[in-house]
């Protein structure tokens, strides 16, 4: 089963999901947890990590798989609300993987992503990376409604207030 046809809808799609739950990600082939520390709320479509210290011993195939476990957990758990928190974050996303991660970002819109809190990284070359995804999606008109935060508490307060609050992301 490839991954294009899990992602198809059509009937099946809730069989799809359960699939995916145990062929995709197998724990024992990758472990995201070495690098992020995740939290779902199904009652609150709320996907809420945190990218942890290790990410300074990242390389691009761990980031690649890691956004892949993410996404995939979009999918499978009808997520609408992301909070990213990004303070702890060591790796840069390069100009060559930015456009990866905007598909993502536009993918993850397709599927019902509505609103995504992203805590700022302290690193200045990691987050201006971060900003520089997001222009580029929001340019295109092809994401979800993307704001960044220094703090928890605003986050948190933004994901959750009705609607779409801010269309411009960079204002906290």
């Amino acid at each position: 089963m490839s991954l294009k046809s899990i992602f198809r809808g059509g009937g099946e799609i809730n069989k799809k999901r359960k699939i995916a739950n145990k062929v995709l990600f197998p724990k024992e082939c990758f472990n995201p947890e070495k690098y992020v520390i995740i939290h779902v709320n199904r009652e609150k479509s709320l996907l809420h990590y945190r990218w942890k210290r290790t990410t300074s011993r990242m390389d691009e195939d761990d980031y690649k798989l890691t956004i892949a476990y993410l996404f995939h957990l979009v999918f499978t758990q009808k997520i609408s609300r992301i909070i990213a928190d990004h303070a702890h974050k060591d790796f840069t996303i390069g100009v060559h993987l930015q456009p990866w991660t905007a598909r993502i970002m536009e993918l993850g819109a397709k599927l019902g992503v509505k609103k995504v809190a992203i805590i700022e990284s302290k690193d200045f070359i990691t987050q201006l990376s971060l900003e520089q995804i997001v222009e580029f999606v929001q340019k295109n008109n092809t994401c979800s409604e993307v704001k960044f935060f220094k703090d928890y508490a605003l986050a948190f307060q933004w994901i959750f207030a009705p609607g779409l609050s801010n269309p411009r992301p960079f204002e906290s």
